[in-house]
């Protein structure tokens, strides 16, 4: 059997902040409360290397959705993704997924 870890996090997002690519891992958003927009795909503005992930101050050619309370979604891994609206504040629970598991 293989066994890997994910990481979860809950995230509180009171106002817009930079965009990312996870190059190795998935990730899936539940939103606990709130709404905003959130934008996947195209290509990173002012991309920067932060490990294995890049960021970026926005995200041109994407498409952008609605997203409110109760919302699940996945980002694949090697997709810009940045909530680029903020409704007051959004409260996310998210899970990092790799995509394989590491062998042991």
């Amino acid at each position: 059997m293989r066994v890997f870890e994910v990481a979860v996090a809950m995230t509180f997002i009171g106002a817009v902040g930079p965009a990312s690519v996870h190059e190795k891992e998935a990730e899936l958003f539940y939103v606990i409360d709130g709404s905003g927009s959130l934008t996947t795909g195209g290509k990173l503005v002012g991309e920067t290397r932060n490990g294995e992930n890049l960021s970026g101050t926005a995200i041109t050619g994407g498409s952008s959705r609605a997203v409110a309370k109760g919302d699940f979604f996945i980002v694949p891994e090697g997709t810009p993704h940045w909530f680029d609206k903020i409704n007051g504040t959004l409260v996310l629970m998210s899970l990092h997924v790799p995509r394989t598991a590491p062998a042991r």
